[in-house]
């Protein structure tokens, strides 16, 4: 999850219940460690652990009245390019640790996270060069609380294609109402 390659321990006396999440973020040495465990194959894909909680659910003023986690679909792409343009990753990477990985990984794959004939043609299209703000009262989330609030990025996505069809396009969702598939993945057992 990006909270847990960007974010540090360090964080929380500016964050506050805002960064309250399980597992908590650690400190630089634990990203650190993430980073390297992704380059050397220990670690093979990245998620968003999303969790929308209202503000009110967020920020009680005792942290441990509040509730952990906080959302990330949407700011996970933006804050991962930024990392690409920064040079941490390959944009190719970058695609399969969030797509074709998590697709292995829960039986869906070809179908998802790959681009070949017969996939859904999931897609999203990106501006490796555009930046913007973070601002939380933008997310499309019930949640508009983010820990990267006002993180400036560079690279960011302006269309998604889902089967084929455009569902968002430069900040606005264009798809039809009632369009969605459920999309079944494969029981699987964890190896330890």
């Amino acid at each position: 999850c990006p909270h847990y390659l960007l974010l540090t321990a360090e964080d929380m006396s500016r964050l506050g219940p805002i960064l309250r999440v399980n597992p908590p973020v650690r400190f630089a040495g634990h990203a650190e460690s993430l980073w390297k465990g992704l380059h050397d194959g220990t670690l093979d894909m990245l998620a968003t652990d999303h969790a929308p909680h209202t503000p009110e659910e967020k920020t009680q003023p005792n942290i441990w009245d509040g509730h952990s986690g906080f959302p990330g679909v949407e700011t996970a792409v933006p804050l991962m390019l930024n990392e690409v343009n920064g040079g941490r990753m390959t944009i190719e990477r970058y695609v399969e640790w969030s797509g074709a990985a998590p697709a292995r990984a829960w039986g869906l794959y070809p179908r998802k996270g790959s681009l070949q004939i017969g996939s859904d043609a999931d897609m999203v299209i990106v501006d490796m060069t555009r930046e913007r703000e973070i601002r939380g009262a933008e997310l499309h989330s019930k949640s508009k609380i983010t820990p990267f609030e006002g993180m400036r990025v560079r690279g960011v996505p302006v269309c998604t294609i889902v089967r084929g069809r455009v569902v968002f396009r430069d900040g606005e969702l264009v798809g039809e109402p009632g369009w969605g598939q459920r999309v079944t993945p494969r029981r699987f057992t964890v190896r330890t």
